[in-house]
């Protein structure tokens, strides 16, 4: 894309010299056509959210993949329900509007789930690399306050030397089979806190 970009401002700029530079076609025509097709509409609040317009697609394509990690492809009816279980335990335990819950998962269809989990569940997620130094990570959750750490027996082991962890929950010792497979009925607007994400540090203390 950036290759068909650059040769399309290439000649451009061969064909008409003395074009303005501000004039310049940028991208290629497709491309721009693209970004600006209209967004599909008008939809009812709920479903103008992302936790709606996943919900919409495990409607009309649930057999299509949503996430492919690897070789491994997870469908948007499989993401829709594992997010959807999810989300009813997150609100068992606690998850309301704008509570902020961490997840410390590897780059995997599972930390998907867990995102739109807790956006489900009214919350809004921290990413969190456990393999950042333990007093990084302490400075993350001093910052954001998470309610929650989620994470699985690898990651809750690179944590236990992070110092006053909030609570730690283990989705593999999760048993969420008999949990909804259906949204939680949380009102949801677009207001929310949706996520915290921080700066690098690089000037001073990260900044969430």
């Amino acid at each position: 894309r950036i290759r068909d970009g650059f040769l399309g401002l290439l000649a451009a700029l061969v064909a008409e010299p003395a074009r303005r530079v501000d004039l310049l076609p940028l991208v290629p025509e497709r491309t721009r056509l693209a970004l600006s097709a209209p967004y599909p509409g008008p939809l009812p609040l709920a479903d103008d959210l992302l936790p709606g317009l996943i919900a919409r697609a495990a409607a009309a394509r649930p057999d299509a993949p949503a996430v492919i990690c690897g070789e491994t492809a997870t469908t948007f009816a499989a993401l829709d329900a594992s997010a959807n279980r999810l989300a009813h335990a997150l609100v068992r335990l606690g998850v309301r509007a704008e509570t902020r819950v961490a997840v410390a998962l590897p780059r995997s269809a599972r930390q998907i789930a867990a995102f739109l989990a807790i956006l489900r569940a009214g919350g809004a997620f921290l990413p969190l690399d456990p393999g950042l130094p333990p007093a990084r990570i302490a400075a993350l959750l001093a910052d954001a306050q998470p309610r929650l750490v989620l994470g699985d027996p690898d990651t809750r082991a690179r944590l236990a030397a992070v110092p006053d962890l909030p609570d730690a929950l283990d989705l593999d010792a999760l048993d969420l089979s008999r949990e909804p497979a259906t949204a939680p009925a949380v009102p949801l607007h677009p207001d929310q806190l949706a996520y915290v994400i921080h700066t690098s540090g690089s000037t001073g203390r990260p900044k969430g």
